[in-house]
């Protein structure tokens, strides 16, 4: 799925649309978003992930220092994409079946069932 096809009346409420969305990943330890850029963090779409800082702080990327972002990349995300009612991320990942993390040093593929 395009990027902007998650924001259209494909994705509602309910069971959610299963999906693969490439772009831009943002993780803190209490979110974590995917924006389509970098340089577009516009519109961003929720990822439900509750482990996610702690499971790439375990393949031993290096953490970003100076701001509340822990790790930031490149990525690929697999799961069940639905419509959460809040304004600022109007839509997200309920579930997520695999992640690629593109880090500058390695690529991490996460798979939350084995995590």
């Amino acid at each position: 799925m395009k990027f902007d096809e998650a924001f259209s009346d494909k994705v509602g409420y309910g069971i959610g649309t299963k999906a693969s969305i490439r772009g831009y990943l943002v993780v803190t330890d209490t979110i974590s978003y995917l924006s389509e850029s970098e340089d577009n963090e516009n519109r961003a779409i929720l990822v439900v992930f509750e482990r996610l800082s702690n499971v790439l702080l375990s393949s031993e990327i290096p953490v970003q220092m100076g701001s509340m972002v822990l790790f930031s990349g490149a990525a690929e995300i697999t799961g069940t994409l639905v419509k959460t009612g809040m304004g600022p991320l109007p839509v997200g990942f309920s579930q997520v079946d695999e992640l690629i993390f593109f880090h500058k040093t390695k690529t991490i593929r996460i798979k939350p069932s084995e995590t």
